[in-house]
């Protein structure tokens, strides 16, 4: 059976208050009610998850006139669910339904909702203050902790979250080098940041496309996409060296996690050092989830620069910078030389680094174990899913690196160019439609990570959960559409 906990559903309905609600009817989605003479099977899940997600659908009809962007996790077709509380592997939303869930935080949440090593450390802070804007006395223990977990990290820089933490290494690298040119990987996500979101064109790679609105055409000179895992990227490199500050990269794409990388990122750094240009290895994903020391741990890397943020302070927000002393220098002035600016408000506040403490801590003392049960886990998970849909041939495919999962709708995928273009439609609507009718909250970018409170039970339930979703839109015929 799914595992959804909601509240039994009669002819006649109560409101949260208790009093009769008739007129409730009204609050569900027009959507549902048209959809209940219909029989496919994609129009039946939507119309019963919609009927159990009631105050979700209002408090997300309300928020439309006052909120924008708010992140989904069931689809384009469904309400934006509001969720009231998380433990563990669980969420539960406004109206009491209960999931397993894999967004965790964006994959922030790496021991789980509100673990209780975590809570603790963020209780016993919040009786001496939470932002002091001075320094705060666990500074130093976090910022130990973080150097611990490279041979990179001789000085660490702490900022508000990643994209922070990604905006501070390409300035300190331009600082540093006087150049003004940022290299950038297809398929890479680097935060929000203007610089990060310039890429080539799919439709023709000779011109450069920008992610949205409102990144100024002037930065297409300074910023230059480059193949991932290619050697044609080395060579570029070599003719772009003398403007070249610094080369962006994620040690594995959380677009496209896969293993076979480590060689072409070592070449990456060797072709970088010969030309002068430096390396920022942005782990702001990787870092402490797929090891303690992440990606320069699993690849054996030597990267000028690291960038960290998510899974560092147990879900709260948080980032760092990382990286060779002479190069993090330069956010120190001296009597005759100015300094690159890093300036944060919120960037080392108590309640961020007591949950960091907390969560490193743990990591460091659990890392024999806990990196390698919590990849088996997934190795277990994708295995089972893709060899149902390589069975059944369902055009899906669950890739996985570590405990970062990403899913795939396309038969053959063998770029991340490729995987970050995939046929749109109703098919993955439906899908995560019924996923989520089955109890398992996975967010629509495809994107989902594992957490050591996932239980036996729990990946047991995702399976089905994926398993039957898959069936269900096959069943409509959806997946006629995707090659």
């Amino acid at each position: 059976m799914p595992y959804v906990k909601h509240k039994k559903v009669t002819d006649h309905h109560h409101n949260r208050d208790g009093a009769d609600d008739a007129h409730n009817v009204l609050e569900r989605p027009p959507t549902a009610m048209i959809r209940e003479s219909l029989n496919s099977r994609y129009d039946i899940a939507l119309s019963r998850l919609e009927a159990r997600t009631c105050h979700s659908w209002k408090m997300a009809l309300d928020g439309s006139k006052v909120l924008t962007a708010a992140a989904s996790i069931g689809g384009t077709a469904t309400p934006q669910l509001t969720i009231r509380s998380a433990h563990g592997s669980r969420v539960i939303d406004v109206d009491d339904n209960e999931y397993v869930d894999l967004c965790m935080g964006f994959g922030s949440n790496l021991l789980g909702h509100s673990p209780e090593v975590v809570e603790q450390a963020i209780i016993n802070q919040t009786r001496k203050g939470w932002n002091f804007g001075l320094n705060g006395e666990s500074q130093l223990a976090f910022a130990n902790l973080i150097r611990a977990a490279g041979t990179a990290n001789e000085r660490v820089q702490f900022c508000a979250s990643g994209s922070e933490a990604t905006a501070i290494a390409l300035r300190a690298a331009r600082a540093f080098t006087g150049k003004d040119v940022i290299g950038v990987f297809e398929g890479a996500y680097h935060g929000l940041q203007d610089y990060a979101l310039i890429t080539n064109d799919p439709r023709n790679p000779a011109l450069k496309m920008h992610v949205g609105l409102g990144i100024p055409n002037a930065l297409n000179e300074v910023v230059e996409p480059l193949p991932y895992g290619s050697d044609s990227a080395f060579e570029r490199i070599r003719d772009l060296k003398h403007l070249m500050a610094a080369v962006i990269v994620e040690p594995v794409r959380s677009s496209f996690p896969q293993s076979d990388e480590g060689e072409w990122l070592r070449q990456l750094e060797t072709v970088c050092q010969d030309c002068g240009v430096l390396v920022i290895l942005d782990e702001v994903t990787t870092g402490f989830r797929i090891a303690y020391g992440g990606g320069q741990e699993r690849f054996n890397l030597s990267p000028d620069l690291v960038a960290y943020g998510k899974a560092m302070a147990g879900g709260l927000p948080v980032g760092a910078l990382a990286g060779r002393e002479d190069i993090m220098k330069v956010f120190s002035p001296g009597k005759h030389r100015p300094a690159a600016f890093a300036g944060s408000a919120f960037a080392g506040n108590p309640l961020s680094v007591a949950a960091g403490c907390a969560t490193l801590s743990y990591l460091q003392d659990q890392r024999s174990t806990l990196y390698q049960d919590l990849e088996q886990t997934a190795e277990h998970l994708s295995s089972r899913l893709n060899a149902s849909w390589s069975a059944a041939n369902v055009p899906l495919r669950m890739m996985q690196f570590g405990s970062m999962l990403k899913l795939m709708f396309h038969h053959n995928i063998e770029t991340g160019l490729q995987y970050i273009q995939p046929s749109q439609g109703q098919a993955e609507d439906a899908f995560f439609v019924h996923l989520l009718d089955k109890g398992v909250a996975f967010h629509t970018s495809r994107a989902a990570y594992l957490s050591t409170a996932h239980t036996g039970d729990d990946i047991d339930i995702i399976i089905e959960a994926m398993v039957g979703a898959s069936e269900e839109t096959a069943a409509d015929g959806l997946f006629r559409t995707l090659s």
